[in-house]
């Protein structure tokens, strides 16, 4: 007999600082938890190529410092708590074909997008 297939929030308490020193980390996904605080850590993990952070409870801003990941080639906290505007920094992520910022509380112009090469998917 065949079980379905249920999913839990098993994650919980904030990224880790730490992550920054994560020099070799390309993909980090945490979808689907209940991941809290800011994504700060994010930001200086510098060589992430994928961050998919959906359905979570992140809160604060995105940070500028996210505009320095030049391998960045998808980005989503979409689902969040995430408020205030998109950084001008983010005009820089070169690489960057997918964005999701939907349901957070994010407002101000989407300029930043305008910089973006390789944006093929927004949500």
């Amino acid at each position: 007999m065949a079980h379905p297939i249920t999913t839990k929030k098993e994650l919980y308490g904030s990224l880790p600082q730490s992550l920054s020193d994560a020099s070799s980390l390309k993909s980090l996904t945490v979808y689907g938890n209940s991941l809290t605080g800011t994504l700060d850590s994010v930001g200086t993990a510098f060589g992430l190529e994928l961050f998919d952070g959906h359905y979570n409870q992140f809160s604060g801003t995105l940070p500028a410092s996210i505009g320095k990941q030049s391998n960045l080639s998808y980005f989503s906290v979409a689902n969040n708590n995430v408020h205030g505007h998109i950084p001008s920094s983010w005009a820089k992520l070169a690489q960057l074909a997918t964005i999701g910022l939907a349901y957070n509380k994010l407002s101000g112009p989407i300029t930043p997008l305008g910089g973006m090469r390789e944006l093929k998917v927004v949500f």
